[in-house]
């Protein structure tokens, strides 16, 4: 709170940290129990789990709520080297968004008291409303990294993110369902006109519901001497909106130079221009 501690919200917790394997696995179980206004907001139990391995590393985490029976997150995440600089990772994110919590009931409306509020609830709970008001979303992520030939280095990644969407309940409106996907390729070359210097262009796209697009971006850096860098850079981007049909092309260059004088002085220099053709 920005003026003073805010005593409607009161919470207590409690956790455990496990090692094993040579404290190579890692497990923290906890309890969390919550209340608003005096009413209880969240009571969850879950887990935390860490794995490393000299090739590997992995995390993962599971939250569940014991008062309004609900899953509010998963995650796992994992990183695995397959051999020299190549590695893979990846990951799942289901959630409920924002975690479900009975304070929820309060998004949207006027009134700042959940005792207030449930006295105008006659069919529903707060519980009911507050469940409404969250959204359950997973997101997916795969990516690649590794060396094409010596000095030159690649990198691939894509996610997928899913949200369902919301009801409709005491006059707010539902947020409906929605879908992106992203994607992107990188080259980088380093070294490549000398040492400290290195080019790299950026293929990207994105893609939803509502629009479409797609863009290249080149990034270099060229060592002017010890203390000087120049940043040379072009942004291509085109999108399209699903709903109309609307096309827009842009094109941003622009140039950067850096100036270290010392550890404690630096000048930087920014010159750029964007071009928008929109329909």
């Amino acid at each position: 709170s920005y003026d003073d501690p805010d005593t409607r919200r009161r919470f207590w917790g409690l956790n455990a940290k496990i090692d094993l394997l040579d404290d190579r696995l890692g497990l923290v179980p906890f309890f969390v129990q919550q209340s608003y206004d005096g009413v209880l907001d969240r009571q969850a139990v879950g887990l935390q789990v860490d794995y490393l391995t000299d090739r590997a590393s992995y995390f993962g985490m599971v939250d569940y709520d014991l008062h309004h029976q609900v899953l509010n997150h998963l995650l796992v995440n994992g990183n695995l080297r397959l051999g020299g600089r190549t590695r893979v990772y990846g990951g799942i994110d289901h959630r409920r968004n924002p975690y479900l919590t009975t304070r929820n009931a309060l998004i949207g409306q006027t009134i700042r008291d959940l005792s207030e509020l449930e006295l105008l609830l006659v069919e529903a709970s707060l519980e009911d409303i507050a469940r409404d008001r969250s959204a359950l979303s997973t997101m997916l992520r795969l990516g690649l990294q590794g060396e094409l030939t010596e000095g030159w280095d690649y990198s691939m990644d894509a996610s997928l993110t899913d949200f369902d969407a919301t009801e409709s309940s005491l006059e707010v409106a539902a947020l409906d369902a929605h879908r992106d996907f992203y994607y992107s390729l990188q080259i980088r070359a380093n070294d490549m006109f000398g040492r400290g210097n290195y080019g790299a262009v950026q293929a990207r796209g994105y893609d939803s519901d509502t629009a479409r697009s797609v863009g290249m971006h080149l990034n270099n850096r060229l060592a002017l001497g010890e203390s000087s860098w120049l940043f040379p850079r072009l942004q291509l981007d085109q999108r399209t909106r699903l709903d109309t049909d609307q096309d827009q092309l842009r094109v941003r260059p622009s140039l950067r130079l850096d100036y270290r004088r010392n550890r404690n002085m630096r000048f930087e220099l920014e010159a750029g221009y964007e071009w928008t053709d929109r329909e």
